[in-house]
C-alpha cells in the first residue's frame, strides 16, 4: 500500500491511482507499506525527535499499518538517521 499525506503529494504518476491518504487508512492493515513522507516526517527521520513529525497521529497511523515492512521514500538515501536504515536502490 502506498501512503501519502493527501492527493496533492508529489507522487510519480504511475503510483497515484493506488495511493491512499494517511487519514483514510486508520484501522487498516497491509502486508507492506510505502510512505511518501512530508518534510516534517523527513526531519523526524533525521532527528528522532517526536516533535518533528509534523503530526504525530498521522505519522503513527502511517508507520503502524504494515504487518511486515514499512519503507519511506526519501530524496537522498544518505539522510542520516538513527531510527531507519537507508536502503538505496541498486541500479545497473
Amino acid at each position: 500500500m502506498i501512503l501519502r499525506w493527501n492527493r496533492l503529494a508529489n507522487l510519480p504518476v504511475d503510483l497515484r491511482a493506488g495511493a491512499a491518504n494517511l487519514g483514510e487508512v486508520k484501522g487498516a492493515t497491509f502486508d507492506r507499506v510505502l510512505i511518501f513522507p512530508t518534510k516534517a516526517m523527513l526531519k523526524y527521520l533525521r532527528t528522532a525527535d517526536i516533535n518533528d513529525t509534523g503530526g504525530r497521529d498521522h505519522f503513527y497511523v502511517a508507520a503502524t499499518r504494515a504487518k511486515f515492512s514499512v519503507a519511506f521514500v526519501v530524496p537522498d538515501a544518505r539522510i542520516p538517521s538513527t531510527i531507519a536504515t537507508p536502503w538505496p536502490p541498486k541500479c545497473s
